[in-house]
């Protein structure tokens, strides 16, 4: 046990329990001033919202600068939440948020590029995929990005987006569907390698 400034006891958890607690009780640590507890929520989402913001925008080095943003800003806002906000739409929100600021030019000074093929370790299916990805409005993109790449359910993404489940499976099917039609054109001579899940 040890005593924090706000004169409260923390126990001192090791890394390996917490990685079992879940998010909320991990923000409650940290804001208790355990730097650890939120190390492990950035593992935990890290990953997923770089797919998130990499398939927006289709440029690396700027996402990971809105993901490192993105989780600087959940840090300063650990005061404000509340036990019913959930951190995968925190995360979500602000990095949407971030993704378009960085789109208008706002405060990251980057547009939209379309994917560039990189020779090194990519081949033409993935880049063909990237493509397909960066064909989509930007309200399918999202929504396949979430719910495919990302394995969020229709619900979650109803209630990260603010609409309803059945508009975000349409919007997921109509994604799915644009893709396949793009690559059937794109790779015309190679069979269709993607699977996308139908649940």
């Amino acid at each position: 046990m040890r005593t924090t400034k706000h004169g409260r006891n923390l126990y001192i958890w090791n890394q390996k329990e917490m990685k079992s607690l879940s998010d909320e009780q991990l923000l409650r640590l940290a804001r208790m001033g355990s730097v650890d507890s939120f190390d492990i929520i950035v593992k935990r989402y890290g990953n997923m919202l770089m797919n998130y913001v990499f398939y927006s925008i289709f440029d690396r080095d700027q996402s990971q600068n809105i993901v490192q943003e993105t989780f600087i800003r959940l840090y300063r806002k650990l005061t404000s939440i509340t036990s019913g906000d959930i951190v995968s739409t925190m995360l979500y929100s602000i990095a949407s948020r971030l993704i378009t600021q960085n789109l208008r030019g706002k405060k990251l000074n980057s547009v939209i590029s379309e994917p560039v093929k990189n020779n090194e370790g990519q081949n033409s299916c993935e880049w063909s995929f990237n493509r397909a990805l960066f064909s989509l409005d930007t309200r399918l993109r999202e929504a396949i990005i979430l719910h495919d790449i990302n394995g969020m359910s229709y619900d979650e993404i109803a209630q990260l987006l603010q609409k309803p489940a059945s508009a975000v499976r349409l919007c997921t099917d109509r994604a799915r569907k644009n893709i396949q039609d793009y690559l059937k054109t794109e790779l015309i001579d190679q069979p269709l390698v993607f699977h996308f899940s139908g649940s």
